[in-house]
């Protein structure tokens, strides 16, 4: 009896001390309302029969919670005309900026709604055509038309959608609609200049020096082998002035010997190369013996009577790479 006692208030302690935190731990574990709402959404998605009478409602919750899942659903079955009613409606809701913090649940509308719109419009140019080099010069006939939607000054889901319709359909034979639009970010252009070497290179034949300034077309380009070498060295030694030898340069000095090609560059009659060459040097190669080639590069164009902004340069170069120099003698 009096074991039982002293046993029942050692666990009434317990329970006295424990409370508190059970407490708090059943509080932790009531969700939000918005999660469950969620939640409930996607079981109910899983056995809806009519998926877009289920997400018109939800698209249209305020709290963004179950309204994001809800426009990917309308996005996901953009056939059906209530999709794009619905993000039409949701899109005109309110503003689509909230400055650092990116969209709010109009913008991620608006964005699904331009999306569910170039579908329709791909979906109409190419629903006719039976094979996929139909579908490429379809989309090919339709750019040519409509050169304002593939501007590479200017971006749209249309654009976007219609350049990865032409890569689905003509792998390396769109390089002619891919490689201008900048439609892609610049590795998804490297990635695909590299995937097609042999489209790249007729490509930049039938171009020429243009298409390094295609965004991230020499990026890849550079990387295809001593035929891609050959014609950025063609384009750069004819480049008179060497006024737009930036990127091919540039691109130069991205190759296993790009340090030497850079050294070399410095001996070029043209003071726009001898510039870049150096400045790449500097960025790239900052050690004594690009120290040392700079410098008697700076007595050649000083004896050249190369005016003093330019020879301002060289000395500022060098002085960079001294410093570099001298940290890298100065770490253990």
């Amino acid at each position: 009896m009096k074991t039982s006692k002293i046993t029942n208030a050692v666990l009434s302690g317990f329970a006295l001390l424990w409370h508190p935190l059970l407490l708090a731990q059943s509080t932790n574990d009531a969700r939000p309302p918005e999660e469950i709402r969620l939640e409930k959404f996607r079981e109910d998605l899983k056995t809806a029969a009519d998926p877009v009478a289920l997400a018109i409602p939800a698209a249209k919750d305020r709290s963004g919670y179950v309204a994001i899942p809800a426009l990917d659903v309308l996005l996901e079955h953009w056939k059906d005309p209530r999709s794009e009613q619905t993000l039409d409606e949701v899109a005109q809701g309110g503003p689509h900026w909230r400055g650092e913090l990116g969209l709010t649940v109009w913008g991620e509308a608006a964005a699904r709604l331009g999306k569910v719109r170039a579908k329709k419009q791909i979906h109409a140019l190419l629903g006719e055509k039976a094979t996929a080099k139909e579908k490429l010069e379809a989309i090919r006939e339709w750019c040519r038309a409509h050169p304002e939607v593939i501007d590479p000054n200017k971006g749209s889901h249309l654009k976007t959608m219609v350049i990865e319709a032409a890569m689905e359909y003509g792998g390396g034979e769109a390089m002619d609609l891919v490689a201008p639009s900048s439609a892609l970010p610049a590795g998804g252009i490297v990635a695909y200049v590299k995937k097609y070497p042999k489209e790249a290179i007729a490509f930049a034949r039938q171009q020429g020096p243009i298409c390094f300034s295609y965004w991230g077309f020499g990026d890849g380009f550079i990387f295809l082998g001593p035929d891609a070498v050959s014609l950025v060295e063609e384009w750069l030694k004819n480049d008179p002035k060497g006024e737009n030898s930036g990127g091919y340069i540039y691109a130069l000095s991205r190759l296993p010997d790009g340090k030497q090609r850079m050294l070399n560059l410095l001996n070029d009659p043209r003071p726009a190369v001898v510039k870049r060459a150096a400045g790449w040097l500097r960025s790239s190669f900052p050690d004594q013996e690009s120290q040392e080639a700079i410098r008697a590069a700076l007595e050649r164009r000083r004896q050249a009577g190369a005016p003093e902004d330019e020879l301002s340069y060289y000395a500022a170069v060098l002085g960079q790479i001294g410093a570099s120099v001298a940290e890298k003698k100065g770490r253990p």
